[in-house]
């Protein structure tokens, strides 16, 4: 499955997610949202995360995107393989599943 360059933050302000997660990304502590892409049911990792509303499940990015999740979180196989491609080619030496963390206010809502 190959993996593709993200469209221009002009060309895609706004990405809708379905089946998705917060996930940081170690030794940078980066935070992401991952999932599949609402319109096109492709994998999707963002840059790092700099604001997220729980009450929304909206969040916005350091490239000046704004993810809104829908749907219940979870990962399918997509994201999976996405996220684990991304790790890869960014040198994570390991990854942790935040989404609960930040769903119940055990995190600030400021990433």
């Amino acid at each position: 499955m190959p993996v593709s360059i993200v469209s221009s933050l002009f060309e895609e302000p706004l990405v809708v997610l379905l089946q998705w997660r917060i996930m940081v990304a170690h030794p940078a502590a980066s935070l992401h949202f991952v999932g599949r892409k609402a319109t096109s049911y492709s994998g999707r990792v963002s840059s790092p995360m700099v604001s997220f509303d729980s009450e929304d499940l909206r969040g916005t990015t350091v490239s000046g995107r704004i993810y809104q999740l829908i749907g219940p979180d979870g990962f399918d196989g997509v994201s999976e393989y996405v996220w684990h491609e991304w790790c890869l080619r960014n040198a994570v030496a390991s990854s942790e599943d935040v989404t609960q963390e930040f769903l119940h206010g055990a995190r600030h809502d400021d990433a």
